[in-house]
């Protein structure tokens, strides 16, 4: 009777092996050292992808929030000029507005621009306007109505208050200007004579916001760096070495090491799939274990068919040998008829015991002697007389 068990030398235990010569030694496979290899330079680039991913985000928040700020401080650093300068035209304001006389607001006014060409301030211009746009003194009287036209000023006379802040480009050079009406004279001016002019670069200001984005990117760099090193630690904690050690236990499971494993639980849905890991892992061993019960069980229950097969075809033989000449016992004696009938019995009884042996629970039939009463059979052994 043809076994059911596998004749393939691939595997010790009795399972069929399904990788089609793989594992047989064919050097298919890559040896241990190589799939470490493969491994490690897994985990290394999955950490390079991880770095590179958070400094390209980090990076790119860096350079919105840098260039928020440089707008922020970019506004604050003109205000505050315009506050200085719009200071200081008040204080010429209230000097002007204390002078009764027209001609000595003037005078005041052509001393105080000289006083400004004197201190060398390029790039500066003062300057004071008639109601009708017309320069009455100013450190550059060609450059002032390119700054301020006589519609602003016509506007800024007109409102009698307030202050008027711009930025002009002004000899291919960005300026600030701020223009303040003058009055004609106290104690009760009732309307306003003129407009002062004030422009001042914005190269300082520039320089400065630069200074400050400079200082801030290298604060806020050093600051994300040691962000990005504590969130990459906390990565490879709670995340990269977790799965490491559930990718290593991956590759023993496949190499036919079904033991469960005691892995660190970071406290996450990692550790709660680790665990779900580990529980399919216990089921593959509860499974591999009935395969190899259910395998062990067909194995013996084909010794046993053997040995059956081996052991009914001559007892039978026997049986109907001995009912043939039982059937032709006519001219025998009655000593070769009871002879005759002893074998018939003998066999009949001989069968009853080896269909017992053969049929009863495989856990406990006795192959051993299945074989042995197979091998007397068919006159391989002799039985020892008692």
């Amino acid at each position: 009777m043809k076994s059911l068990t596998s004749s393939s030398p691939s595997s010790s235990t009795g399972i069929a092996c399904t990788c089609g010569g793989r594992c047989s030694g064919g050097g298919r496979w890559p040896r241990a050292s190589q799939r470490r290899r493969n491994m490690s330079e897994r985990r290394t680039r999955l950490r390079w992808q991880l770095i590179s991913s958070l400094a390209l985000a980090i990076g790119f928040l860096m350079a919105v929030f840098l260039v928020v700020d440089y707008r922020v401080q970019h506004k604050v650093l003109v205000r505050d000029l315009s506050e200085r300068m719009g200071q200081e035209l008040s204080l010429l304001q209230l000097a002007l507005n204390a002078e009764r006389d027209r001609d000595g607001r003037r005078t005041l006014l052509r001393e105080y621009c000289a006083r400004m060409v004197h201190h060398n301030k390029p790039g500066h211009l003062i300057a004071a306007l008639d109601r009708t746009g017309t320069p009455i003194a100013a450190t550059r009287e060609d450059a002032a109505s390119n700054v301020l036209n006589k519609g602003e000023v016509a506007v800024l006379v007109a409102d009698g208050a307030g202050f008027y802040t711009a930025e002009r480009e002004l000899e291919g050079q960005r300026v600030l200007a701020v223009a303040i009406p003058f009055f004609a004279g106290s104690p009760a001016p009732s309307k306003a004579e003129g407009v002062l002019l004030y422009a001042e670069p914005l190269v300082d200001v520039h320089r400065l916001g630069k200074y400050l984005l400079t200082s801030r990117a290298a604060l806020l760099a050093c600051a994300l760096a040691a962000i990005a090193l504590v969130l990459g630690l906390v990565v490879n904690r709670y995340v990269l070495r977790p799965l490491y050690a559930l990718l290593v236990h991956a590759h023993k499971v496949g190499q036919g090491d079904l033991s469960p494993i005691a892995f660190p639980d970071p406290g996450n849905e990692i550790g709660e799939l680790q665990e779900r890991f580990n529980q399919m892992v216990a089921k593959l061993g509860e499974h591999q274990r009935d395969l190899l019960e259910a395998q062990s069980y067909v194995a013996h229950t084909d010794a046993a068919l053997e040995a059956y097969a081996s052991i009914i075809k001559p007892v039978t033989d026997v049986i109907l040998n001995a009912e043939f000449l039982m059937a032709r016992r006519y001219g025998l004696d009655s000593e070769e008829t009871k002879a005759i009938e002893s074998i018939y019995s003998a066999a009949t009884r001989i069968k009853r015991v080896i269909n017992e042996l053969a049929f009863e629970d495989p856990g406990e039939m006795d192959i051993e002697l299945l074989k042995k009463l197979a091998q007397v059979a068919e006159g391989e052994e002799t039985v020892a007389p008692c």
